[in-house]
């Protein structure tokens, strides 16, 4: 005991320094789980490398999307008509007399005026509602051919048709027309908005 305490005489000075401890050092800061993973999943276990975890999970979740080596699915757009593609053309000739009409309709079956921003408004929630979003008339054939080359994409869409054509619209419709036109500069039907974003049709 004498020999052991000759070996370490600062120990025994009172007031001396004490000796200094050294620990080694760790490899990385430990990785705590969040007590409410704990309390959601009990049987959890930690992983040893956190993001390899997540990194595999994203990898496996991917893959179940498209599978490793896949190639993504062909999606055949139809193409629009010869006789609506040049009846297309010629439509921004009849632009300027479409709007007088719409502006005159909107007010007659408005019974004077309507509440723009409220319909404004309205377009913009139906715009949202859906990945795609087409307003159209049931008869026109302008409308019907975009229905048809949307349908062959496979992709879902919203199909907001405001009346059968534009002579027979109520109210509503009338008032969405000309807000249309004031928003995207085109009088004519149908709009098509993909992912929120107005896109010229035919």
């Amino acid at each position: 005991m004498l020999f052991a305490l000759a070996l370490q005489p600062s120990a025994l000075v009172v007031g001396g320094t004490p000796p200094a401890v050294v620990q080694a050092p760790r490899a990385s800061p430990p990785v705590m789980m969040p007590k409410f993973l704990k309390d959601a999943f009990p049987n959890l276990e930690k992983p040893d490398d956190a993001i390899a975890s997540v990194q595999e999970a994203w990898s496996d979740f991917v893959g179940k999307i498209v599978p490793a080596g896949a190639e993504p699915p062909v999606i055949e757009v139809r193409e629009p008509t010869a006789a609506i593609s040049a009846a297309g053309k010629a439509m921004p000739l009849l632009g300027p007399v479409f709007s007088v009409e719409a502006d005159l309709q909107a007010a007659l079956t408005n019974f004077g005026s309507y509440d723009p921003e409220e319909v404004r408004a309205e377009i913009a929630s139906t715009v949202a509602s859906a990945p795609v979003v087409v307003y159209t008339y049931g008869l026109s054939p302008f409308s019907s051919e975009v229905v048809a080359i949307l349908e062959s994409t496979g992709c879902q869409f919203k199909n907001v048709e405001l009346g059968a054509e534009w002579f027979a619209l109520g109210g509503k419709g009338s008032a969405t027309r000309v807000e249309l036109r004031k928003l995207y500069g085109q009088g004519s039907l149908p709009h098509v908005f993909i992912g929120g974003e107005w896109a010229r049709a035919l």
